[in-house]
């Protein structure tokens, strides 16, 4: 996977982030009720190991390694529940730091005659190294839409509590564009 987006937040933060990912996963034992182009989706445990670069306006750049583990949990009623574990190793200005995030996802496809659809919610928390503390908490909930099988997007509204941070709630509205190759 290569990742690359751009953010604003309000007249505060700019940032442009690219990177790449490599995902080990373990094969399905059953079929899913998820439907995704998203194959990751599919495997029940993903190991994950990547790099981020981030180029910031208004804040020093940053380098980043990653180490993620998410394990998958099928539930009643064809919902997905998903754990993330994402290890960040961060250097800002020669300081190294690190940062633990812990995301739990909840999804159910959808499909009414042509359409379909995912639905999801996820909550993720943010422990900070330099600071000593859990200091951020993310809420979104959104869908996740194939328009081609190579090519989905993500409508989604997300609010975010950062106790360190000049501007301690921020609500959005996004669109993610995920492109299939």
């Amino acid at each position: 996977m290569f990742m690359a987006s751009r953010t604003t937040d309000g007249s505060t933060y700019n940032s442009a982030e690219f990177g790449p990912n490599l995902d080990i996963t373990l094969k399905p034992i059953r079929r899913t009720p998820i439907e995704s182009n998203d194959s990751s989706k599919r495997r029940y445990l993903t190991f994950g190991i990547g790099y981020r670069y981030l180029i910031n306006l208004d804040k020093p750049s940053e380098n980043r390694m990653i180490l993620e583990l998410t394990p998958r949990y099928y539930l009643p009623w064809g919902i997905l529940a998903s754990d993330g574990n994402r290890f960040e190793l961060r250097i800002i200005r020669g300081d190294l730091t690190w940062r633990y995030r812990n995301r739990l996802s909840l999804e159910r496809s959808f499909n009414i005659k042509f359409l379909q659809f995912t639905p999801y919610a996820q909550g993720e928390v943010y422990y900070y190294s330099q600071f000593g503390l859990w200091n951020k908490d993310s809420y979104a909930f959104g869908l996740i839409v194939p328009l081609h099988r190579r090519f989905e997007i993500k409508p989604y509204f997300q609010h975010d509590n950062d106790s360190r941070s000049s501007t301690p709630h921020v609500n959005a509205l996004g669109l993610t564009l995920y492109l299939y190759f």
